[in-house]
């Protein structure tokens, strides 16, 4: 039986950055956003903080919960172990609470190679995933909390 997947993402601003992990595979360099999947019996809350803590080394405050996410890999071309990869994301608003150097990651996603602070107006010129969820953030627009199955 497959599962739906559930994770949280965190939307770090500091003037007009974004915080982003960095990452490489077989597509190239790409850029995006820190957290990962729910744990059982964890909240949301509970799981944005720990997956910062493991690929940024730092400890966030969650805020507003800005976008869901849906994520559903047939839709988008892929192979056929990715095609059954289903994943909602709630992307929350998050707070850094230092101003510590990100070199403490203390359990880097696969193929994590950094984490940036990236300038908004290069947003539209790394890949980042999703980079309909860069182009919504960069806009400044308000934009429904659900933003669908994008790319």
């Amino acid at each position: 039986m497959k599962k739906v997947r559930m994770a949280t993402k965190a939307i770090i601003r500091k003037d007009d950055q974004l915080l982003l992990i960095k990452f490489e595979d077989e597509r190239g360099v790409q850029y995006g956003f820190p957290g990962g999947g729910q744990e059982h019996g964890e909240t949301l809350h509970q799981a944005i903080v720990r997956e910062c803590l493991e690929e940024i080394g730092q400890d966030v405050e969650p805020l507003a919960l800005l976008y869901v996410r849906e994520y559903i890999g047939a839709n988008h071309g892929l192979s056929d172990r990715e095609s059954a990869f289903h994943q909602v994301e709630c992307y929350f608003e998050c707070k850094l609470l230092s101003d510590r150097p990100f070199d403490s990651a203390s359990v880097p996603d696969t193929n994590q190679i950094g984490v940036e602070w990236v300038p908004l107006e290069q947003l539209d010129d790394i890949m980042l995933v999703p980079q309909s969820l860069g182009r919504i953030i960069r806009s400044g627009e308000a934009s429904p909390v659900y933003v669908g199955d994008i790319n």
